[in-house]
C-alpha cells in the first residue's frame, strides 16, 4: 500500500512537471519570436541567432530547417517555406528523372531570394524561362560564403548528380569576421551537444531562455580587418568548387550579383567604401579572372545592371538584396549564357 501511494506521488510529481513546464512553453509561444540576441561567432549575419529556423551543423555552421512553413517572425519581412532538405523549393528528386536534366543554383541569401515571393526569385525565373527538359533546384543557404558552399556542393553532387551549377558567392565572403576568426577557423561544438541544442530551439522557452542569456552575458563580438574569407582563400574555395564540378562532369557558371552605385547610398556612401566597395571590387575581379583562366562561363549581373537604381527598393539599407525585376533580369542572363554556351545544348 505504501509503495502504491509512493507511485502515486511521483506520478503525481511527474505530471505537475510536465504540466508547469507545458504552461511556461504556451506561454512563450503566445509571445512573438524574441528579437535577435547576438552571438559571439558573427557580426552581420544572424542565421545562428534564429534557431526556430535554422539548424547549428558542425560542418556547414548553419542550415535551415526542412519543412518550415513562415508567415511572420523570420529575419526578413515575407513569406518562406523549405522543402524536406532544407531549401527553398519544391521537393527535389535524388534520381535523375527520365529526360531532365539537372541545374543547382548555389548561393547566398540572394540566390535564396531575401525579401522576394520564391517564384521570383531567380533560380525559379529560370525554371521558367527554360526548356522543360530541365529540373532548376534552388540549393541557396543564407549566409553562406564559399568557404560553406564548396562543403555543400560535395553533398549536392553526390546526391542530386546534376548537369549544370551556377555558383553566386561573394558578399558573406568579404564581411568582416567576428573577433578575427575567418570560416576556415571556426569551431563549433561536439555533434551531441549540436543535437541537444537543435532539438531544444524547437521550444519557444528554450530560445527565450537564450535570449535573456545572450542579452546578460554575450558580449558584441568585435569587429575586425579579417573578412570571413580572405581573398586568397576565396580564390582557392572558388578553384575546388569548379574542379570539383568539372570533375563530375558537371558544367559550372560563376554568376556575379549586382552592387548598386555607391553615391546611391547617400551619407552611408563613405563609411561603406573601405568596409564593401573596395573589397566587393577586389573579390568580384577574382571571380572575373577565374572565369578567363579556366574558361568558365560568367554571368556578370553586376555589369549588365549596373546603372539601373529601380532594382534596388530598401537602400541604403540593404544594398545586397535586389527587388524581384533583378531577380527576373538575372534569370534572362543566366539563361541567354546557357543557350550561348557550346557545353550545355540548351534548348531555345
Amino acid at each position: 500500500m505504501d509503495n502504491l501511494t509512493a507511485g502515486k506521488k511521483v506520478l503525481f510529481s511527474v505530471l505537475s512537471v510536465f504540466l508547469a513546464l507545458a504552461a511556461i512553453e504556451l506561454f512563450f509561444r503566445l509571445l512573438s519570436e524574441p528579437p535577435r540576441a547576438q552571438g559571439y561567432r558573427l557580426i552581420y549575419n544572424p542565421e545562428l541567432d534564429f534557431p526556430k529556423f535554422y539548424l547549428k551543423d558542425g560542418k556547414l555552421f548553419w542550415r535551415l530547417r526542412p519543412n518550415l512553413q513562415i508567415k511572420s517572425g523570420f529575419v526578413v519581412s515575407g513569406e518562406y517555406r523549405t522543402n524536406s532538405e532544407g531549401f527553398r523549393d519544391q521537393e527535389f528528386v535524388e534520381n535523375r528523372s527520365v529526360g531532365k536534366k539537372k541545374i543547382l543554383c548555389l548561393g547566398n541569401s540572394v540566390t535564396f531570394g531575401w525579401g522576394v515571393a520564391e517564384e521570383k526569385a531567380y533560380p525559379q525565373v529560370l525554371q521558367n524561362l527554360i526548356s522543360s527538359e530541365y529540373e532548376v533546384y534552388n540549393c541557396a543557404q543564407t549566409g553562406y560564403t564559399t568557404f560553406q558552399g564548396k562543403l555543400l556542393l560535395g553533398e549536392l553532387l553526390q546526391k542530386y548528380h546534376p548537369d549544370i551549377v551556377t555558383i553566386a558567392y561573394i558578399w558573406n565572403d568579404l564581411l568582416p569576421a567576428a573577433n578575427g576568426i575567418a570560416d576556415s577557423k571556426q569551431k563549433m561544438p561536439p555533434p551531441s551537444i549540436l543535437s541537444v541544442q537543435n532539438f531544444l530551439a524547437r521550444f519557444a522557452a528554450y530560445r527565450w531562455g537564450r535570449f535573456f542569456f545572450l542579452k546578460i552575458s554575450s558580449k558584441t563580438p568585435a569587429a575586425s580587418e579579417m573578412p570571413r574569407v580572405p581573398l586568397v582563400e576565396y580564390r582557392t574555395n572558388l578553384l575546388e568548387i569548379l574542379d570539383n564540378c568539372r570533375a563530375h562532369q558537371v558544367q559550372p557558371v560563376l554568376v556575379l550579383p549586382p552592387a548598386p552605385k555607391q553615391e546611391w547610398l547617400g551619407v552611408q556612401a563613405k563609411r561603406y567604401q573601405k568596409l564593401f566597395y573596395e573589397p566587393f571590387r577586389q573579390y568580384a575581379a577574382a571571380v572575373k579572372e577565374l572565369s578567363a583562366i579556366r574558361q568558365i562561363t560568367l554571368v556578370n549581373a553586376d555589369s549588365a545592371l549596373a546603372g539601373e537604381l529601380s532594382i534596388w527598393e530598401n537602400l541604403p539599407e540593404d544594398f545586397v538584396h535586389p527587388a524581384a525585376v533583378a531577380h527576373k533580369k538575372i534569370a534572362e542572363l543566366i539563361f541567354a549564357a546557357l543557350t550561348e554556351s557550346n557545353t550545355s545544348s540548351i534548348p531555345k
